[in-house]
């Protein structure tokens, strides 16, 4: 629990808000990414780490806007 009433951690708001509909925030956050992805792939030339082997991004057939 966190030290401060004023504040809760991600895990105390989300335990006592358990139906909280964030999509239209997750669709925020994944649009910025995605163009700042972009961005950095149009400006520089990229490739991926060895290390990343097999780690690309999830696919979902319930959302398959995200991911590739």
């Amino acid at each position: 629990m966190s030290s401060n009433k004023e504040t809760k951690t991600i895990m105390e708001f989300l335990s006592e808000n358990p139906n909280v509909d964030v999509s239209k925030a997750w669709e925020r956050c994944w649009g910025i990414q995605t163009n700042i992805i972009e961005r950095v792939r149009e400006r520089f030339e990229v490739e991926k780490h060895p290390s990343c082997e097999g780690r690309d991004y999830f696919t979902s057939n319930e959302h398959p806007d995200h991911g590739s």
